[in-house]
């Protein structure tokens, strides 16, 4: 606290060290502005330059008398050089060294002189010496100016070397100051740097024996946190996975309310019939997808658990297709069963989504105008269902990272998708004691293969 308040004190000091500095440089241009002025001097020029042409005008009046024309010659002259000093920034510098007087009586002299012998018509030659006695004034007066002047600049010198004296004595305090200001800080904070390098010694002991107590408690809770991010992960691709299984089975309701709407007259015994069993089993296939996803033993500790029933793979593959079909109308696929029927033993529902995520890949990553071909084939106990799709492909290089957990090719990084389903289908497969392989990866193509093998158990 009392460093920091040190701290403060002495940057307030620079601080006005620094103001007294500049103010000081300021005081100092004024001087040096007064000091390149050349008034007095011009001033000075100016009177002596009337005081000659009164001289030669007196002098004209003597030795020319006999010449009318070269007296109102010098007379004119003589006028304007006392009209130059009777008007503006010459008239205040004469005001402010206190000759307003004389010039005064210069100027009533000169406008005397040229009232009575300007004009020519009444001027004659007995006039000269009144005219000379009449000007005689004036070369008092101008050097009475001229003497002010002088005195003016004297003084007015010696206070601006005054203001210089204690400049310089503003500046030398300044400098003084601030080097006085600048020791003070760099004390300081040699003070502070040792207090700083204390304080670090310190707390790298505190560090060192933090880091020992954090060490033995991450080696005590790393196993439970990698089960509990793997039982996670298991988690949210499951509920991702299976949100096509519930989208599917309210939209093909949705339709077929909508035919029902858009088209009142469809309306007959045998429709409703048809339509009912559709929705009777879409809904028993809703009702199969809530039990497996809410099931209280939906997520154990080793992952998701198995619904085993005995089913057909090709007719659950041909059902899927036309669920697909029902929402996607648009879309052309290709079916080609190569084998009538093949019992299985495992877990429909399950299975099921591994056909709708490669199905809905397949649509959301193809031009519209492209057809998807699936075909399923029997090789003994071995079933094969492969899906081909003709779209953006997966770029070489990267087929080996595609069932990676939310990894997503970079060229489809752009669409939505949360890079879980091929991860979470191959999962399934494998809990069958299945494949599920990317036969073809290039590009303009895409083609998937689901292989199951019945269990010895399967009729």
């Amino acid at each position: 606290m009392k460093i920091n308040r040190a701290y403060t004190l002495a940057i307030i000091a620079m601080l006005g060290f620094s103001l007294m500095l500049g103010y000081a440089f300021y005081q100092l241009l004024r001087v040096e502005r007064s000091l390149a002025n050349y008034v007095g001097e011009n001033m000075l020029w100016a009177i002596n330059q009337a005081d000659r042409e009164t001289r030669r005008f007196s002098d004209t009046l003597l030795l020319d008398s006999a010449d009318k024309d070269m007296i109102l010659l010098r007379l004119d002259i003589l006028k304007s050089r006392v009209d130059l000093l009777s008007e503006g920034p010459q008239l205040e510098y004469f005001k402010t060294i206190g000759a307003e007087t004389q010039l005064k009586n210069i100027i009533e002299t000169v406008e005397r002189v040229e009232t009575h012998y300007g004009t020519g018509d009444n001027f004659a030659m007995h006039d000269v010496l009144s005219l000379y006695r009449e000007i005689q004034p004036i070369f008092s007066d101008f050097g009475r100016i001229a003497n002010l002047s002088m005195l003016y600049e004297r003084n007015a010198g010696g206070a601006n070397r005054d203001r210089q004296l204690q400049i310089i004595y503003l500046v030398t305090a300044a400098v003084l100051g601030l080097m006085t200001v600048g020791g003070l800080l760099f004390l300081l904070l040699i003070v502070n740097i040792k207090s700083a390098n204390r304080a670090n010694q310190e707390l790298r002991r505190y560090q060192e024996e933090l880091e020992a107590i954090v060490e033995q408690r991450t080696k005590a809770l790393s196993v439970a946190l990698k089960n509990e991010k793997k039982a996670n992960e298991i988690y949210k691709g499951f509920l991702t996975t299976v949100s096509h299984q519930f989208k599917t089975p309210v939209a093909i309701i949705d339709l077929i309310a909508q035919r029902f709407i858009r088209h009142p007259q469809d309306i007959n015994n045998a429709n409703v019939i048809e339509a009912a069993g559709r929705i009777r089993e879409t809904l028993g296939r809703l009702t199969r997808v809530i039990e497996s996803t809410i099931s209280g033993d939906i997520v154990a500790h080793e992952g998701v658990k198995l619904n085993i029933s005995e089913f057909d793979l090709v007719e659950m593959v041909g059902q899927t297709i036309a669920y697909h079909k029902e929402i996607y109308a648009g879309r052309i696929v290709d079916f080609d069963p190569q084998v009538k029927a093949f019992c299985y033993r495992g877990d429909k529902t399950l299975l099921e989504q591994i056909i709708i995520n490669l199905l809905a890949n397949a649509d959301k990553y193809s031009p519209d105008d492209k057809p998807i071909h699936v075909t399923v084939m029997r090789d003994g106990d071995a079933f094969s269902c492969r899906i081909k799709d003709f779209g953006a492909g997966i770029p070489a290089g990267e087929a080996d990272m595609i069932f990676s957990r939310f990894y997503r090719a970079s060229n489809v990084a752009h669409l939505s998708g949360s890079g879980l389903g091929l991860s979470f289908s191959r999962q399934i497969a494998e809990m069958h004691g299945g494949q599920l392989i990317l036969l073809n990866s290039a590009m303009g193509s895409t083609e998937f293969e689901l292989r199951l093998t019945r269990q010895e158990n399967s009729e």
